[in-house]
């Protein structure tokens, strides 16, 4: 099993906007991100700072995706998707 990647809240935002992800609202520092498919979850807006370990493992549960993929997501330039946990994909490609 891989160790959580570190990623700021900006990488994350990325990730997640390139993935199919919206934001929907949030409140004072903290920002929605809503799926299509139903899924949702809430990024500290801390710009460059770290996301602690315990808040990024939570970001994952809620968007039901692997800290492999996760690192994946990060490393990958062009837009790759994020699968669910029916293993249907959001908008984009997905690389095997």
């Amino acid at each position: 099993m891989s160790k959580l990647p570190v990623v700021s809240a900006r990488a994350l935002i990325r990730v997640l906007e390139r993935s199919g992800f919206s934001r929907r609202g949030g409140r004072g520092s903290h920002a929605v991100f809503v799926h299509v498919d139903g899924r949702r979850t809430t990024v500290p807006l801390h710009g460059r700072r770290e996301i602690p370990q315990g808040t990024l493992h939570a970001i994952l549960k809620d968007l039901k995706i692997s800290k492999e993929q996760l690192t994946e997501l990060l490393r990958n330039k062009e837009h790759v998707g994020i699968r669910g946990e029916n293993g249907l994909g959001c908008f984009g490609t997905f690389k095997q």
